[in-house]
């Protein structure tokens, strides 16, 4: 019965590895987004000053 387990957790590993990469590079994009969002907002304040 061992063995018939041991595919199973393999699989359950895995998959626990695929969602850990999926977080990490969702938490890598949304920050690279948020920095973008912030410089944009930086440059319209600085272009509204010097106007």
């Amino acid at each position: 019965m061992g063995g018939e387990e041991d595919p199973e957790l393999t699989e359950i590993g895995s998959q626990r590895e695929k969602i850990r990469i999926i977080t990490l590079q969702a938490i890598t994009f949304a920050a690279s987004s948020i920095q973008e969002s912030r410089a944009k907002s930086n440059s319209k304040r600085t272009i509204s000053s010097l106007l």
